[in-house]
Order: C-alpha cells, then structure tokens, then sequence
C-alpha cells in the first residue's frame, strides 16, 4: 500500500473514532459498548472522551479498534 493511501486510511479513521466520542459525549452511546465492540479498556476510553487523551496521538492500533466499535455501532442501528 502506499504511503499516501495509508495516510489517508489513517484520516478516515481519526475521523470515526472522532465521531464516537462525540456519540459518547452527547450519550448517543455509552463507554461499555464501545469497550465491548472494540477492545479498548473503559479507563482508556474515558480519557479520550475527556480529553486527557487527544485522539490525534493515537496509535494506529488503537484507530483500528476504535473502527470496530464504529462498524458494530453502525451495523447495529441499520
């Protein structure tokens, strides 16, 4: 893959994990179900969700779980 194409991978999934903590501040969904679906520890979500964490520093590892709970959100409400 290119280096261009997995910046771009890397933009789009900034941008779900983005659009899931703004899910979880305005309680559009809750810490547990994104734990759940993704992997990712409560504690470590809580601290993106407060911002003790930016997003932006993310580990692309950590992007990528936050993309499961993104898929399984999104296939859950269709």
């Amino acid at each position: 893959m290119e280096y261009r194409n997995l910046e771009n991978l890397k933009e789009t999934l900034l941008e779900h994990a983005q659009e899931l903590l703004k899910g979880l501040r305005n309680s559009e969904y809750t810490v547990q179900e994104i734990s759940e679906s993704s992997g990712i520890h409560q504690q470590q979500i809580y601290a993106y969700k407060d911002n003790r964490r930016n997003i932006n520093n993310a580990r692309f590892e950590t992007l990528i779980k936050f993309e499961n709970a993104y898929i399984y959100i999104n296939n859950k409400q269709n």
